[in-house]
C-alpha cells in the first residue's frame, strides 16, 4: 500500500444496513497513542460539551434567550449521552468500533 486513499463502491452496500465505515492507517507500524487519541477525541469532545451546554440551559432562564433553552438543554444531554454510548465497544461485523 503506497499510502493513498482508495475509493471502492459496492451497489449491495447500501441495499445491507450492518455497514460500517473503518478507519485504518496507512502505516503499517502506527504508534499506539494515535489511535488511543483518536478513539478518545469523539467522547472526550461529548463529555465537554454536555455539561457546558447544561451551563448555558441554566443561565438562558431569564432573558430574551429563555425560550431556547430546552434546545441548549436538549444538546447538553444528548452529548452527555452519546459520550457514554461511544465508549461501549460494539462489534459491526467483523470490526470493533472505536
Amino acid at each position: 500500500m503506497d499510502g493513498r486513499w482508495k475509493f471502492e463502491l459496492k451497489p449491495m452496500g447500501f441495499i445491507n444496513i450492518g455497514g460500517a465505515a473503518a478507519v485504518v492507517s496507512p502505516r503499517l507500524h502506527e504508534p499506539r497513542w494515535k489511535g488511543v487519541c483518536i478513539s478518545g477525541a469523539g467522547p472526550a469532545i461529548n463529555l465537554v460539551t454536555g455539561p457546558v451546554a447544561l451551563w448555558f440551559a441554566g443561565q438562558m432562564t431569564h432573558g430574551a434567550w429563555e425560550r431556547y433553552w430546552y434546545l441548549v438543554a436538549a444538546f447538553g444531554v444528548i452529548s452527555l449521552m452519546t459520550a457514554v454510548f461511544n465508549l461501549l465497544p460494539l462489534r459491526t461485523g467483523m470490526q470493533y468500533s472505536d
